[in-house]
């Protein structure tokens, strides 16, 4: 069988992940479209979206156990396929009921591609290749999220919100068939070679949990999933609401937040691998950044600042999600539960995505853009001190490597 490099899987992992966000967060970008069309209340036309991060991050969970003991390159492509067929069954417009239920199974589904990706990458590679390979493959969510933010208003032009989920599955499909192809007859490695047989792989996760003060490094996670998906999915709406643009013309104008994520990456990337170097440490300098920019965009009115200071606000938060989700569990690999590691962490992540597209809804419709942003700087508060309790954990068991 043949054993593919670290470049080619780095690469089949941006496929793979380029192809989960325009098959799930298409949704996001189609729902200014979608309630101006149908009618509905911006927090209903936000139900099937909450649903979903409910079920992605319960999924998680699921997907992250299982991913430690069956077949990754399977539970992949299960996922995304099933994502794929679900998008052309949104298509068909079927009420905001059955759009809910459709949706929390897309949810569930693309839950399946995330943990079992870690455990390939995390058990093929080098630390060093792995640091770079899942910068690569964190970019290619942004890069899915700027690439249906640009095609989602020339396809309502075309023939309405519809066809974004029938193109999606499309891309889905592709990506299916590639991928597949690509892996058919390859030797994929889920441990380390030198941690396959050592005593760490033995031990129980629960004193090491403890130990790494993995608890509270969650509960910063969930804080910055309210941050990342909440300010990235409304920063259209915003725009429409607050500074008079057309939908498809805030969708446009809002592509700067996720080309902001793409640079973010590597300049977090750069930062910690050459100076920080301590994933918390780095993760409380974003959360600070993040809390000053959303609380600046309450005083200031002027529409390119307030969208600079947004994308920035979500750039600091994708370097976190980087961080903290996708860096971490690559260190837990030597104990065998990377997958399981990283599934466990998602899940706090999109139960803060959860909670942001519903809970932000509610508070704009209530209360005004302006609160809403002051709550967002004080959730980048709460994130950095959680960050703050952990850190001296972290340090220590980070030395024991």
């Amino acid at each position: 069988m043949k054993r593919l490099n670290a470049k080619a899987l780095a690469a089949l992992g941006f496929l793979v992940y380029f192809s989960s966000y325009v098959t799930r967060y298409n949704y996001k970008t189609i729902i200014e479209e979608f309630v101006k069309a149908e009618g509905v209340l911006h927090s209903a036309a936000s139900l099937p979206v909450t649903f979903s991060f409910l079920s992605y991050g319960i999924g998680q969970l699921i997907s992250g156990y299982i991913g430690d003991k069956v077949s990754p390159h399977k539970l992949i492509l299960a996922g995304l396929l099933s994502s794929s067929v679900i998008n052309v069954l949104m298509a068909s417009n079927l009420g905001i009921t059955v759009m809910c239920i459709l949706w929390t199974l897309n949810g569930l589904a693309q839950s399946f591609i995330w943990p079992p990706l870690i455990k390939i990458l995390s058990g093929s590679m080098t630390r060093d290749d792995y640091n770079k390979a899942i910068v690569i493959v964190n970019a290619a969510g942004s890069v899915g999220t700027v690439f249906i933010h640009l095609i989602a208003p020339v396809l309502f032009r075309i023939s309405g919100w519809k066809t974004v989920f029938l193109f999606s599955a499309i891309i889905g499909v592709i990506s299916v068939v590639l991928f597949s192809f690509f892996t058919r007859n390859a030797e994929i490695q889920t441990v380390p070679k030198e941690a396959a047989d050592s005593e760490e792989s033995k031990k129980p996760l629960g004193p090491v949990i403890i130990a790494s003060g993995l608890v509270f490094i969650c509960a910063a996670i969930l804080f910055m999933g309210i941050l990342r998906d909440g300010i990235d999915g409304w920063t259209p709406t915003y725009l429409s609401a607050e500074h008079g643009l057309s939908t498809d013309s805030s969708i446009f104008v809002s592509v700067l937040v996720p080309l902001f994520s793409i640079l973010s990456f590597k300049i977090t990337s750069e930062i910690n691998r050459r100076f920080i170097k301590n994933e918390l440490a780095l993760a409380m300098l974003l959360f600070v950044i993040s809390a000053v920019s959303t609380a600046l965009t309450t005083v200031i009115p002027f529409m390119p600042a307030a969208l600079f200071l947004l994308s920035l606000a979500t750039g600091c938060m994708h370097g976190v999600n980087l961080m903290l989700v996708c860096q971490i569990p690559g260190r837990f690999a030597r104990y065998g539960k990377a997958s399981l590691v990283s599934g466990s962490m998602n899940f706090f992540t999109y139960v803060g995505s959860a909670i942001s597209m519903w809970g932000l809804a509610k508070l704009t419709e209530n209360s005004g853009w302006g609160f809403t942003f002051i709550i967002c700087s004080a959730i980048a508060v709460a994130g950095l001190l959680m960050c703050l309790i952990a850190f001296g954990k972290w340090k220590a068991f980070t030395k024991e490597e």
